[in-house]
This record gives C-alpha cells, structure tokens and sequence, in this order.
C-alpha cells in the first residue's frame, strides 16, 4: 500500500475573555511526508458565544479547525490529519462515552467521523500549553481574536442552565489571605476558614457525613445532633474554653461573621488544634 504523499496538522485552541465570551482559533499545516516540508495553508479565528465555557471554546476550535482542513484533505485523498490540542478536557470528551455526549461534542465528533471516512484517519494528538510551540501559540492567540468577535452564536441549553445556576445561586464572601498581612493568615488557613464559611469543611462531621467519611453528622465531643461551622464556633459546650480565651462570642455572632473577624477564628482553631 502507497504511503500518503501528504498529511495536516489541525492546532486548535479555545479562550474565554473575562467577561465570558467565548472564542476559539486554528491553524492547519500541510505537510509533505516526502521532502519534509511544512506550510500553512489556512487559518482562522470563530466566535464561540457568551457565558461559553472553556471546553465549549475547545470544542468550537476542533471543529472550526477539521472542517477548514476537509477541502485540503479532499485534494490529495487519503490524507491522514493529526488534530492537535492542548486540552486534556477535549480530549477526554472525544474519546469518552459517547452516549453521554454533549450536542456539542456530538457535532465535533460527527465532523470527525465524516473527515475520517475522505482522509483514512485521524489522529488526536495533545501537546502541553504555553511552552514555545508556535503553532500552538498562534492558534491561542486567534482564539483571544475570537472572543472579540461580534458575531452571534447561539447559546447552548447547557450553558444557558449554567449561566442562569451562576446568577442566582449565593455566592457566600471570600477571604483573600494576601490582604490579611504575612503574620495574620497562611493560605492553608484562609482556605480553611472559606470551607467553614460554605460549611464544605473537613473539620465538620456534617460534612464528612454528606460525603460518606463519617457514619455520623454528630459532635464527637458532644454528641449534638449535627456538627456544623455554627456548633463548632458558637455552640459546642465543650469548646467554651478557648471560645472564652480568645473572646469569639464578641466578635461572630454567626460562621459568616468569620470575614470580619477571621484572626480571632484562627486563634480559636489552633487552641482546639484544629490547625
């Protein structure tokens, strides 16, 4: 059998702007498997949508990316095309479950199916990012034009579902470590202290006991009914203490006063040797 005189390369990449806009970029080579010569034959940046995720702008490149190759691909059948991206996420999805399959990887993946049949094969290859690829990096930078782009694209309903879950779930405050001062907080202990605010702590046995690592929401020391942020700070008799010690009641009247006040909680928490 003749060895394809020519190949493509397909470098797509996906972006996502600070204010959600999605965008996606592609490069394909033509390389000839004889002499050794590479040359770009075709590029190209495309909207990927508001509140787009950064998988959906992956996605929106391998596809943008496989369909501009196909003319290219038709010319010198069969023509292997190697699909080159620096998302593991992508690549997860191509080649999971395709009954679990979102329309947009559906779309991507029939798109592939189709090319496969005219080029014999293709070949999804992954590359690590930003570390001197130049291809990779003009197709991340056609991604970023992408998302600048003022064409509309319709919303996917599975976007749709997560922007409106974004809008109008609470969203509890957060402490940022690096605005407490070096002699204040550790970043271990602010996160701790932002697990305790969302009372999604591995120091609370409510928690554990959601995520089946504890066979009780108990106290262990106690034994009240669930050990939540509140009972920890607030409540639990036998903490009183070095609740009394550091004076906790006067500065939080409830776990989400911890913003206010997070030095004496962490105080609290190294006297109960929890940190």
């Amino acid at each position: 059998m003749e060895c394809p005189s020519v190949c493509l390369e397909v470098w797509c990449d996906g972006s996502v702007a600070s204010d959600g806009r999605g965008g996606s970029g592609f490069v394909v080579i033509e390389a000839d498997q004889h002499s050794g010569q590479r040359a770009e034959v075709v590029s190209g940046s495309r909207p990927a949508g508001t509140y787009a995720t950064s998988l959906t702008a992956e996605i929106t490149a391998a596809d943008a990316g496989l369909k501009a190759a196909f003319p290219f691909a038709s010319q010198h059948s069969p023509c292997p095309i190697i699909l080159v991206t620096d998302s593991r996420s992508l690549v997860d999805a191509i080649v999971g479950d395709p009954y679990s399959m979102s329309p947009d990887i559906v779309r991507c993946y029939q798109t592939l199916h189709h090319i496969a049949l005219l080029s014999g094969a293709v070949h999804l290859v992954w590359v690590s990012s930003h570390c001197g690829l130049q291809l990779n990096d003009k197709a991340d930078r056609l991604a970023a034009d992408g998302a600048r782009l003022d064409e509309e694209v319709p919303l996917p309903i599975q976007a749709a579902k997560a922007a409106i879950r974004k809008a109008t779930e609470y969203q509890p405050p957060m402490l940022d470590y690096r605005k407490l001062g070096p002699d204040a907080c550790t970043r271990q202990h602010t996160a701790i202290l932002n697990q305790l605010l969302t009372n999604h702590c591995p120091l609370l046995q409510s928690y554990l006991f959601r995520i089946n690592a504890a066979v009780s929401p108990a106290c262990q020391l106690c034994h009240a009914a669930s050990e939540d942020a509140d009972h920890i700070l607030l409540f639990c008799p036998c903490r009183s203490l070095s609740r009394s010690k550091v004076a906790l009641s006067v500065f939080i009247s409830s776990a989400a006063a911890i913003v206010s006040s997070p030095i004496e909680v962490v105080r609290f928490l190294r006297l109960e040797k929890l940190l």
